[in-house]
């Protein structure tokens, strides 16, 4: 008899535990995503930039004064768009790595103390199904037990019942011979009563002979 699979339960909490790590990954991936598009942007935007104010150093000679500041300024903010990108990068690089290392210290306390749930857990599950097969040993045991009595209980119905039948055959059979007793003595009464009818009528003939011859 079995109420609880461990291995199951194992096989549960390890599944659980994986999507739980999935979905961490899954999340600070998306972050990565982030911080990446950060830094192709700065970087993209630091090279344009730099590419701008070399183009306008070279050919800035040739080109009005004003025009020339103009590019100048426009690529300056470029280069500064660029460096704020690369900084907020930089920023979400370093906030993703202390937030990664809190959660992932507060998840190795939580998978360590659901883990010891976890062997809690299949520590007593396993002394209640040592429990429950020693109940079952002991309700096999008193079944046979009880199927001992019922087969002496049976063994002495039997019995009994033998005796009831030897005692209703012995009843059977001195009524019977009752029966005959009372017939052979009725037969003897009748007979002896017969008899004595007999002698007393032979004793009153011979007294009737007497008075006749007397007379």
């Amino acid at each position: 008899m079995t109420i609880l699979s461990n291995d199951g339960t194992s096989e549960f909490v390890t599944s659980f535990i994986n999507e739980v790590e999935m979905a961490k990954a899954a999340q600070f991936s998306r972050k990565d995503s982030i911080v990446k598009s950060f830094c192709v942007a700065g970087l993209i935007s630091i090279i344009a930039g730099v590419a701008g104010l070399l183009t306008m150093g070279i050919v800035g000679c040739s080109m009005a004064a004003g025009w020339g500041l103009l590019g100048a300024i426009v690529a300056s903010v470029v280069v500064a768009v660029g460096l704020c990108c690369l900084s907020v990068a930089v920023c979400l690089l370093v906030k993703k790595s202390n937030l990664w290392s809190k959660e992932h210290q507060l998840w190795m306390e939580m998978k360590s103390k659901f883990q010891s749930l976890l062997a809690e857990a299949t520590t007593a599950a396993k002394a209640l199904q040592e429990e429950v097969n020693n109940i079952s040993i002991g309700w096999k045991n008193d079944t046979e037990i009880y199927k001992e009595d019922v087969s002496g209980y049976e063994n002495v119905l039997e019995e009994q019942s033998l005796q009831l039948t030897q005692m209703r055959d012995q009843c059977g059979a001195l009524q019977k011979e009752n029966s005959s007793l009372r017939k052979k003595v009725f037969l003897h009464d009748m007979k002896a009563l017969r008899e004595s009818v007999k002698a007393g009528k032979q004793r009153l003939g011979i007294k009737k002979g007497r008075r006749a011859s007397i007379s």
